[in-house]
């Protein structure tokens, strides 16, 4: 989980993730289960996995996708 400004900037080995603001999942690092919801939102994702989203840029460019919605 996270909140604000660039939320989980470069999380190493992912996991069950969440995020919620400014840059959101910016550039995860080894996506898990997502779910982002505010401004850059998935922000290029990086190893995807089970995805999410909501508002702004969404899914942003998703990189590497896995069981997106949006």
């Amino acid at each position: 989980m996270a909140f604000g400004n660039n939320t989980l900037p470069a999380l190493t080995t992912g996991h069950k993730n969440t995020a919620i603001g400014s840059g959101a999942l910016a550039v995860t690092d080894t996506g898990i289960q997502n779910t982002a919801v505010g401004y850059l939102v998935l922000t290029a994702n990086t190893s995807g996995t089970k995805n999410t989203a909501s508002g702004t840029y969404s899914l942003s460019s998703n990189t590497t996708g896995s069981n997106n919605i949006d």
